[in-house]
């Protein structure tokens, strides 16, 4: 077994076919709904359900395409192993025929005949694919960038086979999320590697637009870390702003039971950028447990960070300098804990009125459901939007788990959550890939 943030997958000797997933709902409507109601033109009634393999299936991140698609990524379990599904979805939900090599719309990702995780997926500017990750099982012994181009094949052009392994020098784990690009074809990856007993840091990686690194980045290696004194990880939260520069955001491992959220910025060269926050960090530890950051969201004057401590999910607002915005909710916060269990929120959008959109899970009787949450420029709950400006989805039925781990949202304002969702296949209960659109 092999696990990311929590995400465990499990063997399966389960025959899970065909790839769809049936709801018994029709699709009826393309009609707008209320503001958090389900488009039921996606897929079955509003939601999707895919089995990407046999095993347990979980999606970690998505995105659109110019197409109108949406790509999703996530981890697969196998027979022989850990896998990356790569997914494309059309505009109504159906899986794309003509996306991958054998009519299915899935493409398996297989460094090595290795367990691979992925966390990533973003588009070049050239609309190839890029796919982030780690391969190497539970040790994720290696960085894993794999370029795809648009309709799902693997980029031969890339390190001569599509899929480049990056082992940046550290004993210990190394896995990346996130790429961001620049005009010169190359592709700057962030990441996390460990080295023996001294700690967890973000590094940055400049590759090449064949693969190869780029030794003019960083110290002639080209790779750049940072470090604050403590392990410092970082996921899904990373944007790149106007000038270049790259916005982090991630956590601190206070202790064993405690974690301290970061957010950071650093040039296009790989230079920490020392007059955000302080000192080129901002730090914060809004409660006594663990906080981190999951998303991040650029505005034209400052961020957006949704993050989740041990049992809520919360949204911060800094200024373009890196400080609190105390004006934001209660003195730069805002809490989103619809529950008396576990709640966080996972992913964000800004959407064309300047509003907050959440995704992310939240607890119900004791099983876990798809959340969605919209929240005001201020801060403050929008309660236009479902039910006092919180949806929450039960997917799989009432005694399975559902969570949301990333939010899209289209230039209409429909909102696409993806995640995993339980079911009970041959006396087994099995993650699938799991969606679901909502109206603004």
């Amino acid at each position: 077994m092999a696990a990311l943030y929590g995400c465990t997958l499990e063997r399966s000797a389960v025959d899970a076919s065909p790839l769809d997933v049936p709801f018994p709902i029709d699709r009826s409507s393309s009609t707008p709904g209320l503001p958090g109601s389900l488009d039921a033109s996606f897929g079955e009634g509003g939601r999707k359900l895919i089995a990407a393999s046999a095993g347990d299936n979980a999606i970690w991140d998505s995105a659109l395409t110019p197409d109108g698609g949406l790509l999703i990524v996530g981890n697969v379990a196998t027979a022989a192993g850990d896998d990356i599904a790569l997914v494309k979805l059309s505009s109504d939900g159906e899986l794309e025929s003509s996306f991958g090599l054998d009519g299915t719309g899935v493409v398996i990702i297989d460094a090595q005949n290795d367990n691979d995780n992925t966390c990533g997926v973003t588009l070049a500017p050239d609309g190839k694919i890029v796919v982030l990750g780690a391969r190497g099982g539970a040790d994720f012994v290696a960085m894993l960038v794999a370029r795809l181009s648009a309709n799902g094949l693997f980029d031969t052009a890339f390190d001569g086979d599509g899929i480049r392994s990056l082992d940046v020098g550290s004993t210990g784990q190394e896995f990346s999320c996130n790429a961001f690009f620049d005009t010169t074809g190359r592709t700057t990856v962030i990441g996390q590697a460990t080295e023996g007993t001294t700690g967890t840091d973000i590094v940055a990686v400049r590759l090449l637009n064949d693969g190869r690194v780029d030794t003019a980045f960083g110290g002639g290696d080209g790779v750049v870390a940072f470090d604050l004194g403590a392990d410092e990880l970082v996921w899904r939260a990373a944007q790149q702003d106007a000038s270049g520069r790259l916005v982090l955001g991630g956590h601190k491992e206070l202790d064993a039971t405690r974690w301290s959220l970061f957010v950071t910025r650093i040039d296009a060269s790989g230079v920490l950028d020392t007059s955000f926050g302080t000192s080129g960090w901002f730090l914060a530890d809004p409660t006594p447990g663990r906080d981190l950051v999951d998303a991040i969201a650029l505005t034209s004057n400052g961020l957006v960070l949704a993050g989740h401590s041990s049992n809520a999910g919360f949204v911060m607002r800094l200024d373009a300098n890196g400080q609190r915005d105390a004006s934001f909710g209660d003195n730069g916060t805002a809490w989103i804990d619809p529950s008396t269990g576990v709640d966080a929120t996972l992913d964000l959008a800004i959407d064309s009125a300047g509003r907050i959109v959440l995704g992310g899970y939240a607890q119900a009787a004791g099983n876990t459901d798809f959340l969605v949450a919209r929240l005001e420029s201020n801060g403050a709950l929008d309660t236009t939007f479902g039910n006092g400006g919180l949806r929450t989805l039960d997917v799989g039925g009432t005694s399975f788990n559902d969570e949301a781990a990333t939010l899209e949202q289209l230039p209409d304002g429909r909102i696409l959550l993806g995640g995993w969702s339980e079911q009970e296949i041959g006396g087994e209960r099995v993650r699938r890939f799991s969606t679901a659109r909502f109206w603004p």
